[in-house]
């Protein structure tokens, strides 16, 4: 599931982790560079919340139609 997401982010990540040359939010002034790896970890759990999000909300449509009879 995130493999696509894992090859559009990663090289970039490796990239800011040996560099410092990522801008994301903020400058690069006195930032850890070693700590790459949040960033890719703040990345899942944002998809992850908006994948969910998504899912529950079909879930959520298709048991209200399955309730009413308009779904088998």
């Amino acid at each position: 599931v995130f493999s696509p997401l894992m090859s559009l982010t990663l090289p970039r990540i490796f990239h800011y982790g040996k560099t410092g040359g990522f801008i994301f939010f903020c400058a690069n002034e006195g930032q850890p560079f070693h700590l790459w790896f949040l960033w890719q970890l703040i990345i899942f759990v944002i998809f992850t919340a908006i994948l969910r999000f998504f899912y529950l909300g079909v879930v959520g449509v298709a048991g209200r139609l399955r309730r009413i009879g308009l779904r088998a």
